[in-house]
């Protein structure tokens, strides 16, 4: 298991890329921690192969869709 930095090094991006790949789903990884709070991020080593392979197929998944951003401007409370 490797942390983010040894991840995205290994992959030979920046550790900002990886989170966002993390973030849109594009890269497996564990989540360790305390309910609720960050956690530690933990990416194995079939992971990298798997978004490598992915990469060089140009057959990288597609993100989830964006979730739609909620606004409460008409909500009126009584």
């Amino acid at each position: 298991m490797y942390t983010v930095k040894e991840a995205a090094k290994r992959i030979g991006i920046s550790q900002s890329l990886l989170y966002e790949l993390i973030s849109l789903g594009l890269i497996r990884h564990s989540r360790y921690g305390r309910p609720g709070k960050r956690g530690t991020i933990r990416i194995d080593e079939q992971a990298i192969e798997e978004y490598r392979t992915a990469c060089e197929q140009g057959a990288l998944p597609k993100p989830p869709p964006a979730r739609r951003k909620v606004t409460l401007e008409n909500l009126k409370l009584s």
